[in-house]
């Protein structure tokens, strides 16, 4: 399991990384999106359409924030090929 930003351990490695995101510049939407993909933490691979509708956002929308997150640090993703689903890490930037 990933550790904390300041190596502690007082909190939960995803409640941290929720915190993270939470107080950082980002969108809401993209707030959003991640919020979403935290709530599958460990094992993270829900499809597109799960997480839009979670988020309450369009297709797009949810793709624009995974690239964000990605592009950010937020975010480390294995993309299945074809129909197999992605896999998200949740990280640190």
């Amino acid at each position: 399991m990933p550790r904390r930003r300041d190596g502690g351990s007082a909190k939960p490695f995803v409640a941290d990384w929720r915190d993270a995101v939470r107080d950082s510049s980002l969108r809401s939407s993209v707030k959003c999106v991640a919020l979403v993909l935290s709530t599958y933490y460990p094992d993270v691979w829900p499809s597109i359409t799960t997480l839009s509708r979670g988020a309450s956002v369009a297709r797009r929308s949810t793709l624009a924030a995974i690239e964000k997150l990605e592009r950010v640090g937020f975010l480390d993703v294995r993309r299945g090929r074809g129909r197999a689903v992605n896999h998200y890490a949740l990280r640190y930037p």
